[in-house]
Formats: C-alpha cells, sequence, structure tokens
C-alpha cells in the first residue's frame, strides 16, 4: 500500500521507524520450476525424497515426506536446505510477515510435523534458537494446532492455529490446502491469519525477545533437523513468502483470494509527492493533488499524531476509494481541521466485483436444466467407481484439491453427464455501470464428448438478452480429451455500462453415449481493470 504524507500547517517528514511498518517482499518460494527463493536469491538443495504436487492455485507445489515414526534425526532427503542463509531481515528488531500455503495429507503417527525452520543449527541441548519457525502439533495441549513460533536473543513467542480440519484422513488421505499468513511486531503483538482472516486467539505478545538472528541451518519441509525429536511434512508447502515489515489485513485477504499476488506487494512506506495548497475559497480548507495510477482507488486518512502507523488512521470526512485521476489526482475544498494534523493518502488495489471460491457456499450461482444433467453444488466426486469407463478423466476435488465446486455429474461415482443435457450455471448480479473496466477469471475441469457445446455467454440482467461483446458469447473447448484437470481461463475482457449475469451454458451432443462427465466451474472472480 503506497502512501503520501504531508503536515498541515508546517512541513515535516516521517520518521523511517513508521515508514519501515508496510511490507516488503525479500524471499519468495513459488515451487514453479524449482526449490530456490526467486526473489532474494537463496538456493535450495531438494533431498532425493522431496517431491512436487499440484499446488493450491493448479500450479507446482513441493511435496515434502511423511514423518519418521519414534526418534531419530530427520534425514536430509526429506526437505530442501537452504544456502546462503538469511542472516536476518534489517538489523533484527523490526518487524516481518511471513505468508505461505500448506497442504497436511494423512500421517499415521502422532509426530510434529515441520513446514518450515529458520532457527535450528542450535545442538540438541539447546533447542529453539534464534528465529522464526512453524509447524503443526497432533498431540499435547495444543494438539492438531499449526504453530508459528519467533525466538530471540532474549525470548520466544508462539501463537498457535486450529487446522485439523484441512488434514487428510485415512479414508481420503489427502488434505485440504489452506493459506497462513504471520505478523511479527516487536513492538506489540505476532499475529497469525487463516485463509485470510485474524484468529484472536493465536495473537500473543511480542516484546521483550531482542534481536532475532536467523540461525544458519535452515530448511522447508520439517523442523529441528539436529534435535532427536525432528519431523517432516507429509504434505505440500506452496508460495512461501517472507516480507521485511508488516502485512496489512487488506493484502493479506487479498493474497488469500488470489487478486494479490506476493510479488505485488509494494516497497516499504516512502513519501511521493502530495501537494497541498490553502483553498482559494474557503479559508481553513484545503486542495489535496498526488501521484496516481489507473487501476487504484485512493484513501484520504488523517491523524493528530505519529504515534500509529497511517494505515490505521480514520478516513478523514468520507474520502475514501477516491477514483483515480491519471497520473494525478485532485481533492478540492477539504477541511483540514485544525492548525495541526497529519494526513496521508492511502493506495489501494481496485476491490473484486465478485469472488466466489464456493468452499462456503454456491456464492449465489443458480442452476437451470432444460433436459438431462443439471449443475450441482458440492464435493466431486466422478469416478470410475461404477464399472464405466471413463476416456475423458475424472474429477474428485475443486480447483488445487480445495472441496467444493459447481459441476455437472458432480457426486455420482462411474456415471456421466446425459448426453440430452442443455443446462446452465448463471452468477449474480454484477453491477458495471460506474465501472470504467473489468475483466472475467474462472477454473475449470472439462471432460466433453465430440460435438457437447461449452458456452459463457454475458447477459443484460435487465433485459434477459445475451450480450455480443469482444470474447463473447465464449465457446470453450476441451484441449485434452484423455484428462480432466483443472485450468485456469481468462482474463476476459467484460462488457461495462451495464449490470450484467454471467451463464455458463452445458449442452450435450445428443447422441448415446455414456462416458463424459461434462464441466465443472470454480473460482470465479471478477476484478476491475484500468480501461
Amino acid at each position: 500500500m503506497k502512501q503520501a504524507f504531508i503536515i498541515l500547517g508546517s512541513i515535516g517528514a516521517l520518521s523511517a521507524p513508521l515508514m519501515a511498518q508496510s511490507a516488503e517482499l525479500r524471499h519468495y518460494w513459488d515451487f514453479e520450476t524449482d526449490f530456490s527463493d526467486h526473489m532474494g536469491g537463496v538456493g535450495g538443495t531438494a533431498g532425493t525424497d522431496v517431491s512436487t504436487t499440484v499446488g493450491h492455485d493448479g500450479n507446482t507445489a513441493a511435496f515434502f515426506p511423511t514423518a519418521i515414526s519414534g526418534g531419530g534425526a530427520f534425514d536430509s532427503d526429506g526437505y530442501v536446505e537452504l544456502s546462503p542463509p538469511i542472516e536476518r531481515l534489517g538489523d533484527g528488531t523490526g518487524p516481518f510477515s511471513f505468508s505461505y500455503w500448506v497442504r497436511l495429507d494423512y500421517d499415521a503417527t502422532s509426530n510434529p510435523r515441520g513446514i518450515f525452520d529458520f532457527s535450528s543449527d542450535a545442538p540438541i541441548a539447546t533447542m529453539g534458537s534464534d528465529g522464526p519457525q512453524s509447524l503443526y502439533i497432533q498431540t499435547g495441549v495444543n494438539a492438531n494446532r499449526l504453530a508459528f513460533r519467533v525466538d530471540g536473543t532474549t525470548g520466544n513467542a508462539v501463537g498457535f492455529v486450529p487446522v485439523s480440519s484441512f488434514e487428510g484422513t485415512a479414508d481420503t488421505p489427502t488434505g485440504t490446502w489452506f493459506f497462513i499468513a504471520a505478523t511479527f511486531d516487536p513492538a506489540s503483538t505476532l499475529d497469525i491469519y487463516l485463509n485470510g482472516d485474524p484468529t484472536p486467539a493465536a495473537t500473543v505478545s511480542a516484546t521483550g525477545l531482542g534481536t532475532v538472528n536467523w540461525e544458519p541451518l535452515q530448511y522447508i519441509g520439517a523442523f529441528n533437523v539436529r534435535v532427536a525429536a525432528n519431523r517432516g511434512t507429509e504434505g505440500g508447502v506452496d508460495d512461501l513468502a517472507i516480507y521485511e515489515g508488516l502485512l496489512t489485513t487488506d493484502q493479506i485477504a487479498a493474497l488469500h483470494a488470489g487478486t494479490l499476488a506476493p510479488t505485488d506487494i509494494p516497497a516499504p512506506l516512502r513519501p511521493f509527492p502530495l501537494a497541498i495548497k490553502p483553498n482559494r475559497t474557503n479559508s481553513g480548507n484545503y486542495d489535496f493533488e498526488w501521484e496516481s495510477k489507473d487501476g487504484k482507488v485512493y484513501d484520504l486518512v488523517s491523524a493528530t499524531a505519529l504515534t500509529t502507523p497511517p494505515d490505521t488512521w480514520p478516513v478523514w470526512n468520507g474520502h475514501a476509494n477516491l477514483p483515480s485521476g491519471g497520473t494525478s489526482t485532485v481533492l478540492m475544498d477539504i477541511s483540514g481541521g485544525g492548525p495541526a494534523r497529519f494526513f496521508a493518502v492511502l493506495e489501494k488495489a481496485l476491490p473484486p466485483l465478485l469472488a466466489a471460491d464456493f468452499e462456503s457456499g454456491p456464492g449465489g450461482f443458480v442452476a437451470t436444466t432444460d433436459a438431462g444433467t443439471p449443475w450441482e453444488y458440492g464435493t466431486p466426486n466422478s469416478s470410475d467407481d461404477g464399472g464405466v469407463a471413463n476416456p475423458g478423466g475424472t474429477v474428485t476435488s475443486g480447483n488445487g484439491d480445495s472441496s467444493k465446486c459447481w459441476g455437472t455429474d458432480i457426486g455420482n461415482p462411474g456415471s456421466y453427464a446425459d448426453p440430452t443435457t442443455n443446462a446452465c450455471l448463471t452468477s449474480p448480479s454484477i453491477d458495471l455501470n460506474d465501472v470504467t473496466g473489468a475483466e472475467l477469471r474462472f477454473a475449470q475441469a472439462l471432460d466433453l464428448a465430440p460435438g457437447d457445446s461449452a458456452v459463457v455467454r454475458i447477459i443484460d440482467a435487465s433485459t434477459g438478452n445475451s450480450i455480443t461483446s469482444g470474447d463473447f458469447p465464449l465457446t470453450i473447448t476441451d484441449a485434452n480429451t484423455s484428462r480432466a484437470d483443472w485450468n485456469d481461463a481468462g482474463p476476459y475482457a467484460l462488457p461495462v455500462g451495464a449490470e450484467i449475469r454471467i451463464e455458463w451454458c452445458f449442452s450435450g451432443n445428443g447422441a448415446d453415449t455414456d462416458d463424459y462427465i461434462g464441466w465443472y466451474l470454480d473460482d470465479v472472480v471478477v476484478s476491475q481493470v484500468a480501461p
């Protein structure tokens, strides 16, 4: 979040500690091509038992092997060792943040399971050297909780988040991906977020830790590898990111929703041009002008002291979500509020107009069926258990191994989409009247018989008529008729200036075929974009 500052009545500059509160990406492992840090240049050497799996977003993630039954040091074949190590962030006394995705598959042991560890070059007698670590605990007072811990020279802070509902079971060994963010502020608290939401029970004091110097033996996929009680993950890790400074709640929510990537996180707060002049008409009022960008919105916030970060200041007199004026934005005739006041302009990404991952419900989508197999919401289970030889593949999870989605033939193992099907799935209304640009993205899994039709239409919500614009109506084709993998679709530019609905319409070919399951839909996002 980029911010601009000015003090009414005098010229002033923010102190460096205040400016350093915003997060800047320092290290990032996306595991798409290898196990190295693609931001900070830290190399990653993977053991021979480390492999890859499908990540939370349908791309590639790292997979780490099972925990060890009983005692004994964890074998280096089971984790990624990092070199050169991260010595610390800044001078070791400032705030930092983590974000990462975890999948905990079924594990027959009760051992703790490491996610990563930047604090384990300690001898056995002194577990817990300086640095951060994360692990999943399966027994004891904190059983079934994920821990995030920071050790400093004079103390430690550790918070716990319950995540057992995402863990695999003996019947369904593959777990569900979940998102963790942790913000460590040595002047305040350690806070942990689960799937974009704060978990107040996990908030603990972060004061009194001293300097956090990260120990030189660092790795992903295990913890405490030099200690007899060390353990591996038995599951996946994806998009592990480390930031200097504090992620905001909006950034954390956007990282979870997929509308913001770790690489989009801006640099620490720095003053940028914000001009202020007395209004020529009304004494005590002012005119503001600042640099701005297309595709961004701005809040004018204010406080009477610099004792808290600007991104916590209240909006001044309702001036929130101000649209960009291009290269600069002007706000005229604004009350100054007294002789001494601090102002900031906060730059934000445009919020999504629609974001539906379907994990907590059908998202307001409505299915209509003229004939044949309907669109259904739920947990997909289109396996071949019924004896049907399905040449096109199966769908047994949502996108990114999530648990819910929409689809045809969604929960009927061994069955298929009726060839006489004519069915549509329709989104809630999306108001694009005051939007200058918008685009559609979604995830889909396809298993179409020759002659089947899959079309995305844009419907005028006021008339019910189909709108022809750009890519729409959009005909979807099945590029791989031997599999039904999840894939991302879009972005597709949407027509603006109207209230719309989006329809996904599937029609069978009418032939007597019995081995295709149709069309599955997940993770629908409509975003505002610059025109």
